[in-house]
């Protein structure tokens, strides 16, 4: 991870706001990265409140390593407990550093208790404008990217665009906000603003 000395670990805890049409939903997460020799593991935990379509728990850990000079491989897993169902996602991909700011692509299977898997694919630009703002776009396209409808895979195809902004108010604190739209077969459209706020400790 850039910006992370090698042997250090560095924490952070963030609360975001998500909003779909009139309903708003809150998590919280607490994470932190830790540095090695050409390599880092990332881990996180969290939780949601007050919600209608976010998760109950998850957790998400990551490794990466440098494959050759600015390009890393990845390999996450992250957990997430739904009311309809527990979800598995497995993300092996690449992330090519360039500065402070990186491009990233991943492959993701979503394997859900007693219905089967799902996969998909993303893409991630992360652009460091300056030292206090970040600009991010990205997007995903596959099967179960929502889950609405509970059926199987091949009947719930759809695609993902989002783009947002990170302030980097001071060293330990940092504030986003972004929006996505997304749609999924049989016929569910999304559009979302999130709202957030990390702290690095």
């Amino acid at each position: 991870m850039a910006g992370v000395a090698k042997g250090k670990l560095k924490g952070y805890f963030s609360v975001s706001q998500f909003r779909r049409f009139d309903e708003r939903d809150y998590t919280a997460n607490f994470g932190a990265y830790l540095s090695m020799k050409d390599s880092y593991l990332h881990f996180e935990t969290g939780f949601a409140w007050d919600r209608t379509f976010t998760y109950r728990l998850q957790d998400t850990i990551e490794y990466s390593r440098k494959l050759h000079k600015n390009l890393y491989w990845q390999l996450g897993y992250n957990y997430r407990a739904y009311p309809t169902g527990d979800t598995n996602l497995i993300y092996p991909g690449l992330i090519y550093y360039f500065g402070d700011s990186y491009i990233s692509a991943n492959y993701a299977a979503s394997v859900i208790q007693a219905r089967g898997t799902g996969n998909m694919g993303a893409m991630k630009l992360n652009v460091a404008v300056n030292k206090y703002l970040n600009w991010w776009f990205g997007g995903a396209y596959g099967q179960w990217l929502y889950d609405i409808f509970g059926l199987p895979p091949r009947d719930e195809f759809g695609f993902v665009l989002f783009s947002g902004f990170t302030f980097n108010i001071n060293r330990w604190v940092s504030a986003r906000i972004g929006y996505s739209y997304g749609t999924e077969k049989p016929k569910f459209l999304k559009r979302n603003f999130m709202y957030g706020l990390s702290v690095k400790f």
